[in-house]
């Protein structure tokens, strides 16, 4: 027997020359064995047999066998050689990767990488390239840069031998100034593996340019918030100024549809968030409580406040998410479909085609929210959660009563089950805790002007036996959606 022992990224192109050179001068009587890790095949007349296998294979079976500790170490040892082999060797050439469009996308990858850096991170603040220059390596074109608030520099590119090594994508961040507990807590966060002190970056699929631009520039924003928070820096890199570059958008949309729908609405900002969040509540769109009339309250809270900060019941939410919804270290935002502040009355008209114009922006902010496949959303309202089940935000959208005296009776039929609960519930609620939140969430929207509090009238705070109805409502929702996984975001 002629035995041939090859590496096994050379099996097919071997065996094909092994047929060609032998097959000139013998013939083959039958092919024993055609499987990848064995081939062998009989020489007419001479009773001999041609074979090949993979020396993996063959370290494998050796593996298997071996009887001592110490044997079983190096034959490991050979077969790591032989993997590392495999790797690296050079396979046969195939036609279609001499396609133009395997070019094009190379050369489409290199922009992205001058795009991410130049007309996203130095433009918008948190990347500094000075004095550095844009330098490839031997396994790709990449970026150096630093990061705003960040100590060493960094480099992004691509990187052909990890991408080879089985990782889907060809975009890395290299990490080799972060100290190893550094890179073990972004690998964490991230839920990435660290290899070579590099860090994967996955472009978007099936979208347009600007949204794998953003998509990407995004990954590398939150790492930047990570090693920042790692390294004793807490801060937040581009992200007010993203946000602010939302709130912009939103005001003109804001113009447009009072333009282009002919209706009257005014910007109502929401609370601005202080980085990315793990829950995002999203309504309809702010209220000014008085059918036909002029927006006039909204332009003046506009002025100095923000939305869910009107009332009881905003605060009752506020309250309920915190305590009852976010575990500690965990945080929340609630937004609105659309912006513009409208009268209730005139709140239905063309809002089908209002959402949908609007809803580009809501993408775009939870992206900018998105705190790594952790993010989940749940819908305030039915009207809301029909509209988002027409998207791809999440496998299945969730929903809470919205806190108006409308949805009062769904609240209490959804109550019924936990009657003898409620009023353990309603002896152990704490009012003085109830304030202290509200004090919070005017902090938090940098409303101290507002302290000490009092609700639209200046009524004194209350908890009626409705607003604890409510309170108990959002207690026992909450608990069902926290450790909800089909509510996660997966934009």
């Amino acid at each position: 027997m002629l035995l041939f022992v090859v590496p096994k990224s050379r099996v097919a192109t071997l065996w094909a020359e092994i047929e060609n050179q032998i097959g000139a001068q013998f013939k083959w009587t039958g092919v024993l064995d055609t499987r990848s890790e064995i081939k062998s095949a009989e020489l007419a007349g001479t009773g001999h047999h041609v074979m090949l296998v993979n020396w993996s294979h063959v370290l494998d079976r050796m593996y298997v066998l071996a009887g001592s500790d110490d044997v079983k170490s190096d034959i490991g040892q050979l077969r790591g050689l032989a993997q590392a082999q495999d790797a690296q060797a050079f396979l046969p050439i195939h036609p279609e990767e001499l396609s133009p469009a395997i070019g094009s996308r190379m050369a489409g990858y290199t922009r992205l990488i001058d795009d991410v850096v130049d007309s996203r991170g130095v433009l918008e603040g948190w990347m500094d390239v000075r004095k550095l220059r844009a330098t490839p390596r031997r396994y790709g074109y990449g970026r150096y840069f630093r990061l705003r608030g960040v100590t060493g520099d960094f480099w992004f590119g691509i990187n052909h031998e990890l991408w080879a090594s089985g990782a889907a994508t060809p975009l890395w961040l290299s990490l080799t100034d972060q100290i190893g507990s550094v890179s073990i807590a972004v690998a964490r966060q991230l839920k990435v593996e660290v290899s070579d002190g590099c860090v994967p970056i996955y472009p978007r699929l099936g979208v347009e340019y600007d949204e794998i631009l953003d998509g990407v520039a995004s990954q590398i924003r939150r790492l930047a918030v990570i090693l920042a928070h790692e390294g004793g820096q807490a801060m937040n890199i581009g992200f007010d100024k993203e946000y602010k570059r939302l709130e912009a958008a939103f005001k003109r949309q804001v113009i447009e549809d009072n333009r282009d729908l002919k209706i009257e609405s005014t910007y109502l900002p929401n609370i601005v968030p202080k980085g990315p969040v793990d829950y995002v509540l999203i309504a309809m769109e702010p209220s000014t409580g008085v059918s036909g009339r002029k927006t006039a309250a909204a332009d003046s809270w506009s002025q100095s406040g923000r939305n869910f900060t009107w009332s009881f019941e905003d605060f009752i939410l506020h309250y309920c998410m915190r305590k009852y919804l976010c575990r500690d270290g965990e945080s929340y935002h609630i937004t609105d479909l659309a912006k513009g502040a409208i009268a209730a009355g005139l709140a239905g008209k063309k809002r089908s085609e209002k959402y949908e114009r609007w809803y580009p922006h809501l993408e775009r902010e939870l992206r900018l929210l998105s705190n790594q496949e952790k993010t989940r959303i749940i819908a305030i309202g039915k009207v809301v959660a029909d509209f988002l089940k027409t998207k791809d935000l999440c496998e299945r959208v969730e929903s809470v009563y919205h806190y108006s005296w409308r949805t009062a009776s769904h609240r209490n039929k959804a109550m019924e089950p936990w009657k003898e609960e409620f009023q353990e519930f309603c002896r152990r609620i704490d009012e003085d805790d109830f304030k202290k939140s509200i004090e919070e969430v005017l902090r938090d929207a940098d409303m101290e002007q507002y302290l000490p509090y009092r609700p639209q009238g200046g009524v004194p705070i209350r908890l009626t036996e409705y607003r604890r109805k409510l309170m108990f409502y959002y207690k026992k929702r909450f608990e069902q959606l926290r450790d909800v996984q089909h509510i996660v975001l997966s934009l």
